[in-house]
């Protein structure tokens, strides 16, 4: 049984897109001043070394096209990169949230917890 996975580059492109978007969100409009200035920087330069190894390793054997792989290692082997970073992204999101910094709150606390 064959596996069919489209050529990625889009996908890698809206993972850098997002990664972004967040990063210009954190540090620019929502300024949480609870976070380390560096963590989100580091973690842009993350998603686009990681999407700059997903365009070289999908580049580098196929110019375009589907690629037929036949089980789901080979498929992972294809999209580690992308797989890594909303990981990383998800999991950067949901600790902020569980911690609160998301909420309208200049103190940057849960409100009614003091």
């Amino acid at each position: 049984m064959k596996i069919i996975m489209v050529y990625f580059p889009a996908l890698t492109y809206a993972i850098v897109f997002l990664g972004a978007a967040y990063f210009i969100y954190r540090k620019i409009w929502k300024m949480d001043p609870s976070v380390f200035p560096m963590k989100s920087l580091v973690f842009l330069v993350l998603i686009i070394l990681f999407a700059a190894i997903d365009v070289i390793q999908l580049t580098t054997p196929l110019l375009a096209g589907p690629v037929w792989v036949d089980s789901l290692p080979q498929l992972l082997m294809w999209i580690w990169p992308d797989i890594i970073v909303l990981v990383a992204l998800v999991a950067d999101l949901s600790r902020s949230w569980r911690r609160g910094s998301y909420q309208a709150n200049p103190e940057g606390r849960r409100q009614g917890l003091e």
